[in-house]
């Protein structure tokens, strides 16, 4: 007999639940800001990269992988930038960031959402390919919001550890999907949750209304940040890109959607190509973050 689910949490309840989550430290906010800076060094992304012990034990095992190759070991951070570039340290150093903010404590169980990371890296890079086809919005702001956009999700495993692991155990059986089971359970999906949590943060205005917006097709499509990270993570999911609990969200991409967001039907297939290109390099910066 299966057991009895608890009631549906309230909105004050999950609002509580999230504001009583650690505020993640100062070097999430520099790496933003360093992140976000078109004209970002590889001098400042060293010093930022430098400050975090544990950023940069990440950054050197990354330069120091069979996927970069280098025929010497890279012992410093200055010789690991120079060789990992600005644009892939920026990505390492805010996902390890963000990572480390929720890894911290109790709470998460990582083995227990295999995939999650490669989604939102997968997210990510195919966020920042349909900017630059699209011209619809920077590219690297595009990153950024597809690396947060289920951060959730996260946010729920934290607060919510017991309650929301058997929530994504049922969605992953079939019983529901994702959404339709986080509303019946917290009456607010992670979209929510994300965005609430991205405002505790103090994140940028135009990031927290891509994570809330990420599952809104209607709110997103036509506003070109919104655009290219719903659309993103609706390819990723629909390309098995990470994770099986919100596996059966949507229908395939419509040809006006495509339109919507700026892209023609031939460079979608180029992002889509893209991003399978893109797999072995989401794996390799998904072994150094962990």
């Amino acid at each position: 007999m299966r057991q009895a689910r608890p009631r549906s949490l309230s909105t004050e309840e999950v609002i509580k639940g999230i504001s009583d989550l650690p505020t993640p430290s100062s070097v999430l906010h520099r790496v933003l800001m360093a992140v976000s800076d078109p004209q970002g060094s590889l001098e400042r992304m060293g010093k930022v990269v430098a400050e975090d012990p544990a950023l940069t034990a990440k950054t050197l095992r990354l330069a120091n992988s069979p996927y970069y190759g280098s025929m010497n070991e890279v012992r410093t951070v200055e010789h690991a930038v120079v060789l990992l570039g600005v644009r892939a340290v920026k990505t390492l150093a805010l996902s390890v960031t963000v990572y480390n903010a929720f890894r911290s404590g109790p709470g998460i169980d990582f083995d227990s959402v295999t995939g999650l990371w490669s989604h939102f890296l997968a997210v990510a890079t195919c966020s920042r390919e349909i900017a630059a086809k699209s011209g619809a919005c920077d590219g690297e702001v595009a990153f950024t919001a597809g690396l947060l956009h289920d951060m959730g999700i996260l946010a729920f495993l934290k607060a919510f550890p017991t309650r929301y692991q058997a929530t994504l155990a049922e969605a992953t059986a079939g019983d529901g999907s994702l959404l339709e089971l986080e509303s019946k359970y917290f009456g607010v999906g992670h979209q929510f949750a994300g965005e609430y949590l991205a405002g505790v943060w103090k994140l940028p205005e135009e990031l927290r209304r891509a994570i809330g917006n990420h599952h809104s097709g209607h709110r997103a499509i036509g506003n070109g940040l919104d655009g290219a990270v719903y659309m993103a993570d609706r390819i990723c999911l629909q390309s098995g890109f990470g994770y099986t609990a919100e596996f059966r969200n949507g229908e395939p991409l419509t040809a006006a959607e495509v339109r919507a967001v700026g892209l023609s039907l031939k460079q979608l297939d180029d992002v889509e190509s893209h991003l399978l290109k893109s797999k072995d390099y989401i794996e390799g910066f998904l072994q150094a973050i962990v």
